[in-house]
């Protein structure tokens, strides 16, 4: 797992049931106990800090600042879980106001919706597009 990169801060919005999940945990296939923070952090590393074309996937997109690509199964292979608990996974972070999904025949998009914006390397404050007001904000 990867941990988020280009940032000097980051300013979050989470309401307490988010927190609360952020702080627990679940089993990987190996029987390895995996916090479900570090799977978010994980997520994030993925984000887009400037938008542009992402060409990691074979249906390339054009992602805001915000978003990121993923496949389900290319994240249960990486977390050494099923695609369904994945899917489960997401889907709780979509409803805790983490990260809104959107899946299509093309490609599948997260928008980092819980982060309000962050400072970049140079010190630049840059506004998340996706960041969404229902976070408790």
């Amino acid at each position: 797992m990867q941990k988020p990169q280009g940032f000097r801060t980051i300013r979050f919005h989470f309401t307490a049931e988010a927190i609360e999940w952020l702080a627990r945990a679940m089993k990987d296939n190996g029987g390895n106990t995996v916090s479900n923070h570090a799977l978010f952090y994980d997520l994030l590393s993925r984000m887009r800090l400037t938008s542009g074309r992402d060409d990691s996937f074979r249906r390339p997109q054009e992602l805001q600042a915000g978003q990121f690509q993923f496949s389900e199964t290319g994240l249960a292979e990486e977390w050494n879980t099923g695609r369904k608990k994945v899917r489960n996974l997401l889907a709780t972070m979509e409803r805790l106001g983490l990260i809104a999904v959107t899946a299509s025949r093309t490609a599948s998009v997260a928008s980092v919706t819980c982060i309000e914006g962050w400072t970049d390397t140079q010190g630049n404050y840059v506004s998340n597009p996706c960041h969404s007001a229902r976070n408790g904000t």
